[in-house]
């Protein structure tokens, strides 16, 4: 009886305890034609994680590829489903102010989109390296900064700002809902086991502060790229004041940037990051993409 209590602590202390993903299929309600799910080998978890590809709407190429990072319990289906993103895009598509693009949804549980204090759990690696330059070739999907897009929300967009500003030479643009600060969360909660997984037991405060995107942003990241930013005006105080920090932060560096702060607006979909939210953030990206092209670096 003791040994099975002892293995029954040791899978509870896992760090991947309550993370199991769920089967990769193709979610209820999409187009199981256009949109694919595939188990897509990782060397640094060393298993294999769900990824959804939507391709764009008609048959030309997809000359435009948005990675979308999902928030803390959530799966890689958030966005195409919770957000519809994949409606949204076709629907600026059909009037020419998105070219052809295509949707990465990559599993990335509990991780925080972050390279793991004990060194065993890259999930920064996991997008930036790994996804990028393996997985959307076998998908035939372009890269380069001025192809890729970044977004996420909430763990999602902690994840999308902290590598994106960390990897300017591959995502050209960011976009983070209501993104985690992760000074503000860990100072409120240094005992949450969400945080210390990520950033170990004490908390490591200063690695925590390096990966912070305010303090990247304040130490010369975001140069050369668009960076989006959207929050509701009632959410908790790591979200609300981490985005006005942020928001400072941007505009002091000269980072070219947008903001949409929600009237009302409480951590969900309903409230913050429903319809106007997905159309705002897709018409910046748009704006963006256009002038590229007429503007190339």
């Amino acid at each position: 009886m003791r040994s099975v209590t002892l293995v029954l602590a040791l899978v509870l202390l896992s760090p991947h305890a309550g993370a199991k993903s769920a089967p990769c299929v193709v979610p209820d309600g999409l187009d199981a034609e256009r949109v694919t799910a595939s188990l897509e080998p990782s060397k640094g978890l060393g298993e294999d994680l769900c990824v959804l590809v939507a391709r764009p709407s008609d048959e030309r190429p997809a000359e435009l590829v948005i990675v979308a990072l999902h928030g803390l319990f959530a799966g890689p289906e958030q966005w195409l489903t919770s957000a519809a993103l994949i409606d949204r895009v076709d629907h600026l598509t059909a009037r020419g102010e998105l070219p052809p693009t295509a949707i990465v949804a990559p599993e990335g549980r509990a991780g925080y989109w972050t390279d793991w204090s004990d060194q065993e759990h890259p999930w920064g690696t996991w997008v930036a390296r790994e996804l990028i330059e393996q997985v959307l070739p076998r998908h035939g999907l372009p890269q380069g900064p001025d192809q890729l897009a970044l977004i996420g929300l909430s763990m999602g967009g902690f994840g999308a700002l902290s590598l994106g500003l960390r990897h300017p030479q591959t995502f050209g643009v960011i976009v983070a809902l209501s993104p985690t600060d992760m000074e503000l969360a860990t100072q409120a909660q240094p005992k949450r086991k969400t945080y210390t997984d990520v950033f170990g037991s004490p908390v490591d405060k200063k690695r925590v502060r390096a990966l912070n995107p305010r303090r990247l942003v304040s130490a010369g990241a975001g140069e050369g790229q668009l960076v989006l930013v959207a929050w509701g005006d009632r959410e908790p105080k790591k979200f609300k004041s981490g985005a006005h920090r942020l928001k400072k932060a941007l505009r002091k560096s000269g980072v070219k940037s947008e903001f949409r702060e929600v009237a009302g607006g409480k951590h969900s979909f309903t409230k913050t990051w429903g319809r106007e939210t997905v159309d705002w953030l897709l018409a910046g990206l748009g704006r963006h993409v256009a002038l590229r092209k007429q503007n190339p670096p």
